[in-house]
């Protein structure tokens, strides 16, 4: 029956004969078995070891945003919170500035009063010492005056002499 088929194969236009046929898939079975061991395990370990580094890094790298990215959120509030110290800083400074500057003002106002009160109290004190003198010297033109009428007696001439006299004495 072998032959049998096999000559009605071989009257086929095609010419294929069945052991050949036969032959061919066990060599194809037998290839792809052999690739099988050969190849795809080796290369199904590098794609799995790959694939594992690939998702370390990945891994790696979410963990490296997220760091950045709460670094950020620090240097956001540390930023914030030196602005807000500034701010706290400079006013505390201009306070300070304002309440030296009422302080210095103050000073200055007492010692100016205190100038103005020994300016007015020197003032007094010199228009009373310029009217004692004005008086003394009135009371000495007045002894001068009277003692020049009891030596002699005045004409309205001699007078008018001893008034110029005095006067002159007295501008000196």
């Amino acid at each position: 029956m072998f032959l049998h088929f096999n000559s009605i194969l071989a009257d086929s236009p095609l010419n294929l004969n069945p052991i050949e046929i036969l032959w061919h898939i066990v060599n194809l079975v037998i290839l792809v078995a052999g690739l099988w061991l050969i190849l795809f395990k080796p290369v199904k370990k590098f794609i799995a070891r790959r694939s594992e580094s690939v998702a370390k890094i990945v891994d790696s790298n979410t963990q490296l945003s997220e760091e950045i990215e709460k670094q950020k959120a620090e240097r956001d509030n540390l930023i914030a919170e030196n602005k807000k110290e500034i701010k706290r800083a400079s006013e505390e400074a201009a306070a300070a500035a304002k309440v030296r500057a009422n302080d210095i003002i103050e000073r200055a106002n007492i010692q100016a009063n205190e100038i103005l009160q020994k300016s007015r109290q020197d003032s007094k004190l010199e228009q009373a010492r310029v009217l004692n003198d004005l008086n003394q010297q009135i009371a000495e033109i007045s002894v001068s005056v009277a003692e020049k009428i009891l030596e002699r007696d005045i004409s309205s001439k001699d007078n008018e002499k001893l008034i110029e006299e005095a006067l002159e004495n007295w501008k000196k």
